[in-house]
């Protein structure tokens, strides 16, 4: 499969073992030609796989999730079609046999992610979007329980530069309620070089109950992607971490990853650099790696832009003592 951008493992066929579900761009600069495809790879139970085609020829991916969204037994597809001109977020209804009815959510070009949880309460899996390009808005799809969505917007910037880059879902307050940390940073956009912004840095919807939420700004963070909500430094609090992509890599001070240290009463984040090198870092995933009962990190970069010195591909990073309190 040509550029995949988004893998989620996820019991698709519900038989005990974890699938894979694949969004693939086919090419990831820009283009507007319908070459996106969703993979599964479904897996035999002996950790190899098959391949299915679920959707082709079709705007370019870049998210893809599953969920029951009409509580008929069956696992459906929500889907960020990024595209170029065009582009949609929509849910693929699972009709059995691998077969799928598409059903349009909203007719938008420059969706990054979809993340799904039940943002209001009511029982039924909601969908959250973010948009890029000239729009900068993350909508919020609220599910009736039979796959019908009402469609709220959230948050928009009137900055065409905004460079929205990513979202996640995270529980900052630990009130139980699904809140968004996203990022803006992109540099794919139409500025001649894509280096830092005043504007660029990490943010925080917070889920008030009801389908209401507050921003706030966590902070400062140049060409800043992937936000993840992390306890580093084992206080009960729930910090968040985020990389650079796409900073002034000609400075050897320009920060690639950066911790951002709750206080206690979510009101302010303390910034903490964590790294300067390697450089371009675009992805993030945390875990336990070991079995250890600590947290160990692995990230991934993407080097579209010179310089290409201090570049990696994949990096395991181990916590020590000397990055907590």
């Amino acid at each position: 499969m040509r550029a995949p951008v988004h893998a989620e493992a996820v019991d698709f066929d519900e038989d005990g073992d974890l699938d894979i579900l694949v969004a693939s761009m086919s090419i990831v600069y820009p283009n507007p030609n319908k070459i996106g495809t969703i993979f599964l790879l479904e897996n035999r139970g002996d950790q190899t796989f098959h391949k299915r085609v679920l959707a082709e020829n079709i705007d370019r991916v870049n998210d893809v999730r599953a969920a029951d969204f009409n509580n008929d037994g069956r696992m459906d597809l929500a889907i960020a079609q990024f595209g170029y001109d065009q582009g949609q977020v929509a849910w693929m209804e699972g009709l059995g046999n691998w077969e799928f009815a598409t059903h349009t959510l909203l007719n938008l070009s420059g969706s990054i992610n979809v993340c799904l949880s039940d943002f209001d309460g009511n029982g039924t899996t909601d969908i959250a979007a973010l948009f890029s390009q000239q729009w900068e808005e993350i909508h919020l799809f609220l599910n009736d329980g039979e796959g019908n969505f009402e469609d709220t917007i959230l948050f928009g910037s009137t900055n065409e530069d905004f460079a929205s880059s990513g979202m996640r879902i995270a529980d900052l307050n630990q009130d139980g309620r699904p809140d968004l940390l996203f990022t803006n940073g992109d540099g794919f956009g139409p500025a001649a070089y894509p280096g830092p912004r005043p504007w660029h840095g990490v943010q925080w919807l917070e889920n008030l109950g009801n389908a209401e939420f507050q921003f706030h700004r966590i902070g400062y963070l140049p060409g800043a992607y992937s936000p993840i909500d992390i306890d580093l430094d084992n206080d009960g609090h729930r910090d968040v971490l985020a990389l650079s992509c796409f900073n002034n890599w000609y400075d050897d001070n320009a920060v690639s990853m950066v911790w951002f240290r709750n206080t206690g009463n979510e009101q302010f984040f303390e910034p903490r650099t964590l790294a300067h090198k390697p450089t371009h870092l675009l992805s993030i995933a945390v875990a336990d790696f070991e079995g250890i009962g600590d947290l160990q990190l692995v990230t991934g970069a993407f080097h579209a832009w010179p310089p290409y010195e201090n570049l990696s591909s994949i990096t395991y990073w181990k916590l020590y003592p000397e990055n907590h309190e």
